[in-house]
């Protein structure tokens, strides 16, 4: 049983880098896509995501989702593996890919140092343990490993660079801990460089959660909707492109569809954070508190962070995952009226002079 769940990790390794790297006419075509979605965008909902996905949310082992119940004795395999050829590079890649998708970063840790002296010249291992440090909190040691790789890609030329999974996975580490970087500068480069790329493969499911969360955040729910629309024709099992369905249906305000495809998402992947608490919160507003509950404790579990600097009720509030823009419209109806009231003063007066 071990040879043939090793087997299929090898199998799943050849495929992933195989069929990731992209060719330019296939970045073209994404490209295309992309920008024609942005073109046809013509109404902005005031309802916009004030948040975006978490690190947690990914897994980065090849056919790890494949696992299922299989996963300890994976593990076990991989570990003694690991200790009996620690300088092998497969090993130490496989390994400490597995523990950060099994939450374990304390261990993943010391196996992404010795992989990063080890095979000092390949940037692989520097990837990944920075993977480890953002999950860390230790962002802007991420920033510095992820940022240069990306930069590098743009400055050889996206449609001709050979990209690998290793590659994406930064893209989307980066992505993600923007938010969290201490200097604007750090967040205007993040920002730019994964903006930059991901445009170019509008199809490829994680590129494409950059694009589509740009879209939530904005307000622009049919252009998420035609992206991820573009990546389940092709990737109809992508969990986290359908999380993010699940989200745009519930910022409609389409709470029981948004709970089917967020349900439909974790039965593929049963820990991302993102995923419990949008289910819980599309069961709150469905009146299923003790449902509601019972997830938004799961969520914390998976990533205690949600609970640092928010508070329970905000967080599964029915609308508080939304920007608030009403009081915006507000004041500017407020003025317009002043402005109405100042012209018709104005009025009177030049009446009186006249």
């Amino acid at each position: 049983m071990v040879n043939k769940i090793y087997s299929l990790f090898i199998l799943f390794v050849v495929i992933a880098t195989v069929a990731l790297p992209l060719r330019a006419e296939e970045a073209k075509t994404d490209s295309q896509i992309s920008q024609d979605t942005v073109l046809e965008e013509e109404t902005v909902s005031e309802n916009r995501w004030s948040e975006t996905l978490r690190l947690k949310d990914f897994t980065l082992l090849p056919g790890f989702l494949d696992l299922k119940d299989k996963v300890e004795q994976y593990k076990l395999a991989t570990e003694k593996d690991y200790r009996q050829h620690p300088s092998v590079f497969s090993s130490a890649i496989e390994y400490g890919l597995l523990l950060i998708d099994l939450g374990k970063i304390e261990e993943a840790r010391p196996v992404w140092d010795k992989a990063v002296k080890d095979f000092f010249s390949n940037p692989t291992p520097q990837i990944y343990k920075s993977w480890v440090d953002a999950l860390s909190g230790n962002y802007k040691a991420a920033k510095d490993v992820c940022y240069p790789v990306l930069k590098e890609k743009i400055d050889t030329g996206i449609n001709s660079a050979l990209w690998l999974p290793q590659h994406a996975d930064c893209l989307v580490e980066l992505s993600i801990i923007e938010k969290y970087l201490p200097e604007e500068k750090d967040k205007l480069e993040a920002t730019e460089v994964t903006n930059e790329i991901a445009k170019h493969f509008a199809k490829n499911p994680k590129f494409a959660t950059v694009l589509i969360t740009n879209d939530l955040q904005a307000g622009k729910l049919e252009s998420a909707m035609k992206k991820i629309n573009n990546v389940l024709e092709k990737h109809p099992n992508e969990y986290i492109i359908i999380t993010l369905q699940g989200v745009t249906e519930l910022l409609r305000g389409n709470q029981e569809k948004a709970l089917s495809l967020l349900e439909q998402a974790n039965a593929i992947y049963p820990y991302s954070p993102t995923n419990h608490l949008m289910r819980a919160r599309a069961l709150l507003a469905l009146n299923r508190k003790k449902e509601s509950n019972d997830l938004y404790e799961e969520a914390l579990k998976i990533d205690p962070s949600f609970g640092v600097k928010v508070k329970k009720s905000v967080l599964l509030a029915e609308r508080g995952y939304i920007t608030k823009i009403k009081d915006i419209k507000k004041d500017k109806e407020k003025n317009s009226k002043e402005l109405k009231e100042t012209k018709k003063q104005d009025n009177n007066v030049l009446q009186e002079i006249n």
